[in-house]
C-alpha cells in the first residue's frame, strides 16, 4: 500500500529551494562588529552595517562606555576598498550618567559633542588597525 503525500515532491522541492534562497537573503551577514583591544576603562565598539549583502558601503556606528558613567555615540557613512574601511567625518555625542541604586541613569540634557575627522581602518585577518602617527596604533578585534 502506498501512502499519499499531502505535498507532491516537486512542490516540496520548490518550497525547500524558495526557503533556502529567502534565508540566505534575509539572514546574510550585513553587520560586522569589532571591539577595541587593550582598553581597560572604556568599552569601544564599532560596527560596519552594509546597505546590502553585496555592497561595499554602508553605515558606521561607534558606541563607547566608560567606567565613570559616560557614554559616546556616533555614526557616519563608510566605504570599503580592498583591505581598507574609510569612514567619513562624524559627530561623537557624549552623555553623562549617574548611579542611582544599582542602575545607571543617563541624563539626556547633560551632553556635549565633538567632530571626529575621517578615519581609515586597515583590515587584517580577524582584526582592524587604525594608525595614529608612525608608531602608535589602535587595534580592534572581530567579535565572534
Amino acid at each position: 500500500m502506498h501512502a499519499s503525500w499531502p505535498i507532491r515532491p516537486v512542490k516540496l522541492l520548490l518550497l525547500l529551494l524558495f526557503s533556502l534562497i529567502l534565508s540566505s537573503v534575509a539572514f546574510g551577514q550585513d553587520t560586522i562588529t569589532y571591539f577595541q583591544r587593550n582598553s581597560p576603562w572604556v568599552s569601544n565598539c564599532i560596527r560596519f552595517c552594509r546597505t546590502s549583502h553585496s555592497s561595499m558601503h554602508g553605515q558606521f556606528i561607534r558606541d563607547m562606555t566608560s567606567d565613570d558613567c559616560q557614554k559616546w555615540c556616533g555614526s557616519a557613512k563608510y566605504k570599503q576598498s580592498k583591505r581598507k574601511l574609510m569612514v567619513d567625518s562624524y559627530l561623537l555625542v557624549r552623555k553623562l550618567g549617574h548611579i542611582q541604586g544599582d542602575s545607571i541613569v543617563w541624563d539626556n540634557f547633560a551632553t556635549d559633542s565633538s567632530v571626529v575627522k575621517p578615519v581609515t581602518f586597515k583590515i587584517r585577518k580577524g582584526y582592524l588597525v587604525k594608525r595614529r602617527g608612525l608608531k602608535k596604533a589602535t587595534y580592534y578585534d572581530l567579535n565572534h
